[in-house]
């Protein structure tokens, strides 16, 4: 016999004897199994003893299908893979079926295993999202020689800021051509770039 995690076995014995005993003392013809063993039973007819045993093997549930809960930054997805050696029947709490699926969406995601044995495995997997993060430069842009640009980003969900040269001011003065970047740092680690492309143009001023 097979006992799936969870469940228990009624074991009862044929009428008529005048005593039963279990291998643990217990008396009587009925006997409530909840775990992996053999069972012995001794049945008293008259003054003959009468001998059965039942050897009961317990069936190995792993709930730890899907991995931890976790919260991923705005965007992101998930793939999730809940096999198992022994999984005949997979069961999602939206009604998908089989083993692996990808999460964009928060939620709590609950999976269901039948095996070959009949013994169902469940686990539940809760995914939530971080606020999501946005930088803006504004467009390339052109100065004539001598200008200077003050770079003032447009910000959402930072919680700080790093510019190309390490600096994490609010802003920054661009008097050299080049290429400048801002990496915006929001809730989880979370991140969004953006970046501007600066050039000054070969004329001079007129005076």
């Amino acid at each position: 016999t097979l006992l799936c995690r969870g469940q228990s076995l009624s074991l009862t014995a044929a009428p008529g004897f005048d005593s039963y005993t279990w291998q643990d003392g217990a008396s009587g013809p009925n006997y409530t199994i909840d775990s992996a063993g053999q069972y012995r039973l001794t049945a008293l007819y008259d003054t003959c003893p009468i001998l059965d045993t039942v050897d009961v093997a317990g069936h190995t549930n792993t709930d730890d299908l899907l991995g931890s809960d976790t919260v991923l930054c705005a965007g992101a997805s998930l793939p999730v893979d809940g096999s198992t050696p022994n999984g005949l029947r997979y069961r999602w709490s939206d009604g998908l079926s089989g083993p692996s699926r990808r999460i964009e969406t928060t939620g709590e995601y609950r999976l269901d295993v039948e095996d070959s044995e009949g013994c169902i495995t469940r686990d539940i997997l809760r995914v939530g999202f971080h606020p999501p993060v946005s930088v803006e430069l504004g467009p390339d842009t052109l100065l004539c020689q001598g200008e200077s640009l003050q770079l003032r980003p447009s910000l959402n969900g930072a919680q700080q800021q790093r510019w190309q040269d390490g600096s994490t001011a609010p802003a920054f003065t661009v008097t050299a051509p080049g290429r400048y970047r801002l990496q915006a740092i929001g809730a989880g680690d979370c991140t969004a770039a953006d970046s501007i492309e600066v050039r000054y143009s070969s004329l001079q001023p007129v005076r």
